[in-house]
């Protein structure tokens, strides 16, 4: 219990100090210390100070450190995010913006709510969330963390709420996080370009580029073959389904973390394990409902085809080919916090190989 208040007022505290935190666009180059500017340009500021602080305080020095702590998170805009989007509404012949204002030309998509949702206000966000731990070493190998955000959220909210980029820090691992946004603030889990076969590995060219010239120019072709392993949390499921069944880089992704996502697209993900269970590993923690009935039937299916399944979160290092169906008593909204375990992105990513890379 005292566990559990403490993860959530470090939530709570790290939720506050989200503006700050994803305003910070400083990454260390490979081989030494440096600042570079955000997409808009201009370097790191030092945290700003409350009225009537002093620089000295123990508040300024506490704001400096969380400062210090997140300088390898920036914002960059990239052609080949999920949005903006022109094209139909998955493998139907419905039109993803199925509403056109006949005065002005503004288009809305409707969602499985019946609410028209506004392209202006929700699919036009090109931003990507990129996150280089500080103890980030291009040399050895490394991997790529994707994370889905969930519904009616954006990157800088979830990697706020859930502290994404302190979990990977945590972690002491090799990994690079890279959080694409979705229908920004929409109860909508559209995952836009995703819909197409081949976008994400076109996607993952333009991030590692990115991550490539953020380190100097250098390391751009390791950058573009590191191994890939998928999250996802609630809504982010369906980018994650679509990537599994023609998103293309396949022979990159090593594993996928569903945290209480899996609310469709079953056979997706089904014919995916099926297709490359030996080969990477399958991490999915679900509360009751929607996600659990899901897995029951995703479990049923993997079963058939003579695949061990592990009811249990991982004590010992994660294999490729191994499966995890977890379930949990923890509120939907706490899962990427609270798991259980606490922090799972941090826990899961030090149970798993990091590839050899190239």
């Amino acid at each position: 219990m005292v566990r559990a208040l403490s993860l959530k007022l470090l939530r709570v505290a790290v939720a506050a100090a989200g503006v700050a935190v994803c305003c910070v666009s400083a990454v260390p180059a490979a081989g030494g210390a440096g600042a570079m500017g955000n997409s808009g340009g201009g370097g790191e500021n030092p945290a700003p100070l409350s009225a009537g602080e002093k620089p000295g305080s123990e508040t300024a020095a506490r704001a400096a450190e969380a400062s210090r702590a997140r300088e390898g998170t920036f914002i960059v805009n990239l052609d080949a995010a999920p949005f903006p989007y022109r094209g139909k509404y998955g493998d139907t012949r419905v039109d993803f913006f199925d509403h056109v204002d006949p005065e002005t030309g503004a288009r809305s998509h409707t969602n499985r709510y019946g609410e028209r949702l506004p392209e202006k206000d929700h699919y036009v966000d090109r931003g990507v969330l990129f996150h280089v731990p500080p103890h980030f070493n291009p040399k050895k190998p490394f991997a790529f963390l994707v994370f889905f955000h969930g519904i009616k959220s954006d990157v800088r909210k979830t990697n706020a709420e859930f502290n994404l980029d302190g979990q990977v820090d945590a972690s002491g691992r090799n990994v690079i996080l890279v959080m694409p946004q979705l229908a920004r603030d929409a109860a909508d889990s559209s995952p836009g370009k995703l819909f197409r076969k081949g976008a994400f590995g076109a996607f993952m060219e333009e991030a590692a580029d990115t991550v490539s010239a953020r380190l100097g120019g250098k390391h751009r072709d390791r950058c573009r073959s590191a191994p890939i392993l998928l999250a996802a949390f609630s809504g982010g499921y369906k980018a994650v389904a679509y990537i599994l069944d023609r998103g293309g880089a396949s022979e990159r992704i090593e594993g996928v973390i569903l945290l209480d996502a899996l609310y469709e697209d079953v056979d997706k993900f089904g014919k995916w394990i099926q297709r490359k269970g030996r080969k990477a590993f399958f991490v999915n923690v679900h509360t009751r409902g929607a996600c659990e009935r899901n897995s029951a039937e995703l479990a049923a299916h993997v079963g058939r085809h003579g695949l061990r399944i592990n009811r249990e979160w991982p004590a010992r290092p994660v294999s490729r080919g191994e499966i995890y169906f977890v379930a949990s008593e923890t509120p939907h909204m706490e899962i990427p916090l609270l798991g259980p375990p606490a922090e799972p992105v941090a826990d899961l990513l030090r149970l798993v190989a990091i590839g050899k890379g190239k």
